[in-house]
């Protein structure tokens, strides 16, 4: 039987940012992506993403992606099959996060592809950034996916709710899957986020930033295949 799988793209990704990944996906694995809807609530984007996903599938959220994920989870649970978080937790901003966010708004329109230049030695490892075109690839997709994208979906996740509890004790497979070498989201506030999750699954992968699904397309794959096989043998 084949398996739905919805792969929900970050914060100045489209969902160009799966590509080196679909091809490794197991032939039981069908993918669904799309861009995140130019919105600024989560729940929102969620329900746009509910309206094009059949009666039942699996979740992968990237980073941004994973809030959304959460956000589609808690309005349609009974859909669900289960849902992965990747370089990506269930917690809400502190009130020092949120407002830092918004303020880096402020800039506007007129620095985003500056921005997003001084952005990339923080999302890429160091063995990945002496990869010209992959660093390349990814200042395309972030300008493809542009500033008033950018502007409404740091509006959302500034405002998203804090989602630990959503996942602990959900009775459903949960995976979080971690890069080592991330340090937007690092592998370790991820191991101790899958401590707090009841019969939650953990992987961390080596030789990567946050960009994981770019840089490390196939090891992801692989722990996708593997979580989803295992929960429907």
């Amino acid at each position: 039987m084949t398996q739905t799988l919805a792969l929900i793209p970050g914060l100045n990704n489209t969902h160009e940012v799966f590509s080196d990944l679909i091809p490794h996906l197991d032939a039981s694995i069908t993918p669904v992506t799309r861009n995140n809807d130019l919105l600024d609530s989560v729940e929102a984007i969620a329900d746009e993403w509910l309206k094009v996903l059949p009666n039942e599938f699996w979740l992968g959220g990237f980073s941004f992606g994973g809030y959304v994920s959460l956000a589609i989870l808690a309005r349609a649970p009974e859909r669900v099959k289960g849902i992965a978080l990747i370089c990506s937790t269930p917690y809400a901003d502190s009130p020092e996060a949120r407002q830092r966010r918004l303020k880096a708004l402020e800039s506007g329109e007129s620095q985003y592809a500056k921005m997003l230049e001084t952005q990339v030695a923080r999302v890429f490892s160091e063995e990945a950034l002496k990869n010209e075109a992959l660093v390349a690839r990814r200042q395309k997709m972030a300008l493809d996916y542009g500033f008033a994208r950018y502007a409404n979906h740091v509006q959302a996740t500034a405002k998203r709710p804090d989602s630990l509890s959503l996942l602990n004790g959900l009775a459903k497979p949960v995976l979080l899957v971690a890069a080592e070498e991330d340090v937007v989201v690092t592998a370790e506030l991820m191991s101790n986020c899958a401590a707090k999750i009841t019969d939650c699954e953990f992987h961390s992968i080596p030789g990567s930033g946050h960009m994981l699904p770019f840089e490390k397309p196939e090891a992801l794959a692989a722990q996708l295949n593997a979580w989803v096989k295992s929960q429907t043998k």
